[in-house]
């Protein structure tokens, strides 16, 4: 039987859709489950060793984010430029780069 460790509520910002990632434990074993309203769910259970590398590469990766002054929420400068510069909300670079122009106001 598994145990449930942690819930938490995102937004998965390149699918745009919410969604919920659910920490387990089951016998010696480390699940992680991510669910997205409209594109299902991934669950796998790992040993020990595996979930320790999951956690130092998340810590390597959020060392890198550095908060993106145009969201409330955090991205990486490369992330922010390349994922919303051609978006409707686009920021990072300020430009349209398929059109090459500028942004609206």
């Amino acid at each position: 039987m598994t145990e449930e460790m942690a819930t938490t509520l995102f937004h998965d910002h390149a699918e745009d859709q919410e969604g919920v990632l659910v920490v387990r434990k089951w016998e010696d074993k480390v699940g992680v489950c991510l669910s997205l309203r409209n594109d299902g769910d991934f669950e796998a259970f790992f040993d020990r060793d595996v979930a320790q590398k999951l956690i130092a590469a998340l810590q390597d990766a959020i060392s890198q984010v550095v908060p993106c002054p145009q969201e409330r929420w955090a991205c990486s400068t490369f992330r922010c430029e390349i994922l919303h510069a051609h978006s409707s909300r686009g920021h990072g670079t300020g430009r349209n780069e398929r059109t090459g122009g500028g942004r609206k106001n």
